[in-house]
């Protein structure tokens, strides 16, 4: 009841059904231009019902009565008090409550009016997480949804709810994980000049005397691109871009599990064309001729964020404008969705419920939206190109329109670029690599009737084979693979299964799993090979975004290095430099290689063309390699590379004259190891170039002042070492 009252204007009728919106928001969940934005009409998102409704803890659910339905989009009413709430809860008037009648606020925090002015402009449907000082803070609905999937408590009872900076990673992670989007907010500390272009910042309304910090918009984070790109660069936690072994800890999910897919259905008259779309990776994997018992099995087994992506057969259906047969048609037509498939047992619940779905359809505590794309928003049939290209990008051009949001560049947006001359371009469908499937061979309908093909498991199939984390049916992949196998391996393992890839890829993985195993020919892999570093989608981003630490690069060297260890297996000792000669290809299938089979599943897996020539991807490695070399210190390394030389032919390596700064007893060591030892040691003193002397210099002036005005040094002395002689202090 009482979340009814902080939406007068929704009908009761339509509360647990997510279909109500029959076309994608061209306006990406801001108000229309046409909107006056005034702090009387602010109103909330109708978005925020379904995720009200559905707390569970009572810590979140008693904070509901602090809402107010107007003034502010998060409903924050900074005078409610858990005191005042409590009676007016156990008032037997229940229309005289917070909700129905907020108390007049004669004036209100700068802050405040900050995020209330830009969440009533922007991103409406999203989170807001608000840096101040050295903490995170949330109003109102954002703070409730921290209290109920994030575990924090509320500030002095209020609505109102922050985590230590530290632990935004974990905070944001367990948002992305129930569905929704956060814009977080951070202080710019440095050059007015060199802050990062958007519409507003705070305090530009507020009088020249306001002390309110200047905020920008820094990320918005989804499911879609879980990680938190600010601030990583100095990170030095080889963690941070690796996999971790066996299943993810409780709030570690961000380095262990890529974000989800953004999801796009093409209704079509020989079936479902589904797009997934992976926002770190960049690609696009588009399976054809799909049931809508496959479609089902698909979203169960790997929810995509929000929203799924819907394109009818317009060409079938006579459109009409206000709602009528169109509408209801429409209503009638999604059965691939995993709660309107009718099945005879228990399976489909249990999978459901275990993957965060209800019968209602929610997915993580919330509602899965179904945008629909209209027309004019649907690629055509155009001469060369294909149903597959069209239906990349019919999608990842939804997707991209959603992230387009007016104050968002590439750098804050789920899709971050490399920062700098190229984070003014925008993103297009020609960024992302298709990747078909197993149904999707040929545009050619005669082909599609000859070439043989697999079809992806039926939902009620995969439940009882153990693929969908049913709690009555032991997982199939934990019997298969050892408990120390990666969590990569795990993934891997079960999207094959669910998704099986055409016959000869499949002969492919098995003549390379036979010869794997066939230890006569001593085909068995090196160790480095073994113990190489499984590289996710998220390594992507955060090059993209010029977040990558040193300890990121260095992973990607030892996963490089080991790739062009495999791809020696089959060669016999060839030499490890650019001169190598091309290997035959034309060796036969049946003899048991290693290289041909791995690079016919690559190259089905991720769709890049290289992948067909074994000798030019090797290369393209070693050039990668040696560029990563050139500028990342690999003294931390464990074991040293074996394709590509490190450090200088006289042995010395430029990282080891990196020391930190060292003026003897002047100035206290341990002061300029605080200050040096983040990033001493990351980045070989070469590459820094005209910015190498700063440090030294700056170190250097600096002792020479504490000599001078603390130690009463009038003449300072240096000794062959460097340090200041203190025999003359006073």
């Amino acid at each position: 009841k009482m979340v009814m009252d902080l939406f007068p204007n929704i009908d009761n009728n339509v509360v647990g059904n997510n279909l109500n919106d029959n076309n994608i928001n061209l306006n990406n969940g801001e108000p229309s231009q046409q909107e006056d934005i005034t702090p009387d009409v602010m109103t909330l998102d109708p978005y925020w019902m379904e995720p009200l409704l559905s707390l569970t803890k009572s810590s979140s659910r008693s904070l509901v009565r602090q809402l107010q339905s107007t003034g502010c989009p998060m409903g924050y009413n900074p005078t409610a008090s858990p005191i005042s709430s409590l009676q007016s809860n156990n008032n037997n008037n229940t229309t005289n409550n917070a909700n129905a009648s907020p108390t007049p606020i004669k004036r209100t925090a700068p802050l405040l009016s900050y995020v209330r002015t830009q969440k009533s402009i922007h991103l409406t449907d999203t989170i807001y997480l608000i840096r101040v000082g050295d903490f995170y803070e949330s109003y109102g609905i954002d703070a409730i949804l921290l209290v109920e999937h994030c575990g924090l408590n509320p500030m002095a009872g209020k609505a109102r709810a922050g985590c230590p900076w530290r632990n935004v990673q974990g905070t944001l992670d367990g948002l992305t994980n129930g569905g929704f989007r956060v814009a977080v907010y951070e202080e710019w500390k440095g050059d007015m000049g060199a802050m990062p272009v958007q519409e507003e910042v705070a305090g530009s309304g507020s009088s020249s005397k306001s002390k309110l910090k200047t905020r920008y918009l820094a990320q918005v984070v989804s499911s879609a691109n879980p990680t938190y790109m600010h601030g990583l660069v100095l990170n030095d936690d080889g963690s941070s871009a690796t996999d971790d072994h066996g299943p993810a800890p409780h709030g570690d999910l961000s380095l262990s599990s890529p974000g989800r897919s953004y999801v796009g259905v093409i209704e079509t008259k020989a079936g479902y064309t589904l797009v997934e779309v992976s926002a770190e990776e960049r690609t696009a994997v588009v399976s054809e001729r799909l049931t809508s018992e496959a479609v089902s099995c698909r979203l169960v087994a790997y929810p995509p964020a929000d929203p799924l992506f819907y394109v009818p057969p317009y060409s079938n259906e006579v459109t009409t404008t206000g709602g009528g047969s169109s509408s209801r048609r429409r209503l009638d037509r999604l059965p691939f969705l995993p709660w309107r498939q009718q099945s005879s047992s228990s399976s489909l619940a249990a999978a459901s419920a275990t993957h965060g779905y209800s019968s209602r359809g929610g997915m993580m505590g919330k509602k899965v939206r179904v945008k629909t794309l209209p027309p004019a928003l649907v690629v055509g049939p155009q001469p060369g190109l294909t149903d597959l290209e069209r239906a990349k990008q019919t999608i990842v051009s939804a997707f991209l329109r959603l992230e387009d949001d007016s104050i968002l560049s590439e750098s804050t947006s789920s899709l971050p670029l490399r920062k700098g001359d190229r984070s003014t371009r925008a993103v297009t469908h020609d960024d992302f690599v298709i990747v078909a499937s197993s149904s999707g061979l040929s545009d050619s309908p005669q082909q599609h009737s000859t070439i043989p093909k697999t079809h992806p498991l039926h939902l009620e199939t995969a439940t009882q084979l153990g693929l969908l984390s049913d709690p009555s049916i032991p997982p199939l992949i934990s019997s298969l693979l050892p408990d120390s196998a990666p969590s990569s391996s795990r993934r891997f393992l079960r999207r094959w299964l669910l998704i099986p890839p055409p016959p000869e890829i499949a002969d492919a993985m098995s003549r390379l799993v036979g010869t794997l195993k066939d230890d006569e020919h001593g085909r068995a892999l090196p160790l480095m090979v073994s113990n190489a570093p499984p590289l996710t989608g998220k390594v992507i981003s955060l090059i993209r975004a010029g977040q990558a630490s040193a300890a990121v690069y260095r992973e990607i060297l030892m996963a490089l290095d080991a790739a062009c260890e495999v791809l020696l297996l089959d060669g016999g000792g060839g030499e490890r430099d650019d001169s190598i000669m091309s290997r035959k290809e034309e060796d036969d299938e049946d003899s048991g290689g290693i290289v041909i089979p791995l690079m016919k599943i690559l190259h089905h897996d991720t769709g890049i063309t290289e992948a067909s020539d074994s000798m030019a991807l090797r290369k393209s490695f070693l050039d990668a390699m040696k560029i990563i070399e050139s500028v990342v210190s690999t003294h931390t390394l464990e074991h040293p590379l074996q394709n590509i030389h490190c450090g200088d032919d006289d042995g010395s390596s430029a990282e080891q004259r990196d020391f930190i700064s060292y003026y003897g007893d002047v100035v206290p060591p341990a002061f300029f190891e605080r200050n040096e030892a983040i990033w001493r040691g990351r980045v070989k003193p070469h590459a820094l170039s005209d910015h190498a002397h700063i440090v030294p210099l700056a170190a250097r002036r600096l002792a020479e002042a504490v000599a001078v005005d603390f130690w009463g040094i009038d003449t300072l002395h240096y000794d062959e070492n460097g340090i200041i002689d203190l025999s003359e202090a006073r």
